[in-house]
């Protein structure tokens, strides 16, 4: 994984919830605003997480939540050898 990747994981939840005429809000919806936000350069985990959870609240409106839901994002930082060469590189 290259230093400053961002992963995104989430539970069923997300692409099963569903508006009140029990649409679901689907896999494709996922990875369309997940597209959407990296093109923008928006890939910060706090970012990703709150736009999908506007996302998906906006999608539901008044429906009663039918399942739980857990997103997790994350952001590879790079290992310490990694750093070590960038610092070596910021240096010359």
């Amino acid at each position: 994984i290259a230093s400053g990747t961002t992963i995104f994981l989430y539970t069923d939840g997300l692409n099963e919830a569903e508006d009140m005429v029990h649409a679901q809000f689907n896999i494709q919806r996922v990875h369309e605003l997940s597209e959407k936000l990296l093109a923008e350069g928006k890939n910060e985990p706090e970012t990703i997480i709150t736009h999908m959870s506007d996302a998906v609240r906006d999608f539901v409106g008044g429906a009663e939540q039918s399942d739980d839901m857990t997103m997790l994002a994350i952001r590879f930082l790079g290992n310490k050898e990694e750093k070590e060469i960038r610092n070596k590189g910021e240096k010359k």
